[in-house]
């Protein structure tokens, strides 16, 4: 699981602007922790725009979850739901997460200084909206979990598309390579 999410305000905002035509203000946080606010894009009736909530959603037995393996949004019906009707992009510079999900804290930024725009889903209505990220399995140990990515040319198709077309946009969720460094 995600430790924090990386996000520093600009290039992020000024990235965010330019494929959106939004006004994006991601707020001021360097290290994001779950249950913390957390801006993300998505359609909450009004067209594409910006709508903040908290990363991360309490489920009963197994504590906050802040992220979701894609292979298993289709088997549980609470993620299946909101795959089908209340996905979001989630933009993001890294993330950390712990080596081998015990030891160090580890933050994982792209090589190439890009924006993240990660594949997400929301629970909740839009005033009091929950978020959480999808990712795949990494080949290796460190990252463990990659995010699922969605293209700047596709952004509102993931959140617009019906399902079978959104997770379609999976599948070909483009490569990332990251470098990673030591939390301080």
């Amino acid at each position: 699981m995600w430790q924090k999410l990386i996000i520093t305000a600009d290039p992020l905002r000024q990235q965010v602007c330019k494929i959106t035509g939004l006004r994006f203000e991601p707020g001021i946080t360097r290290n994001l922790l779950p249950s913390k606010p957390l801006a993300t894009l998505g359609n909450v009736g009004a067209g594409l725009q910006q709508f903040n909530g908290r990363w991360g959603i309490r489920r009963p037995g197994q504590g906050l979850v802040t992220t979701v393996d894609m292979k298993g949004v289709t088997a549980n019906r609470i993620f299946k739901e909101a795959f089908q009707n209340r996905r979001c992009v989630i933009p993001c510079s890294g993330w950390a997460e712990r080596r081998d999900g015990y030891g160090e804290l580890l933050h994982f930024t792209p090589s190439n200084d890009a924006t993240l725009l990660v594949a997400g889903l929301w629970f909740g209505d839009s005033a009091h909206a929950s978020f959480i990220a999808l990712t795949r399995k990494a080949p290796g140990k460190n990252p463990r979990h990659l995010p699922m990515l969605i293209q700047p040319k596709q952004l509102r198709q993931w959140i617009d598309a019906p399902a079978a077309q959104a997770e379609g946009l999976l599948q070909s969720s483009p490569a990332i390579s990251v470098q990673s460094r030591q939390a301080a």
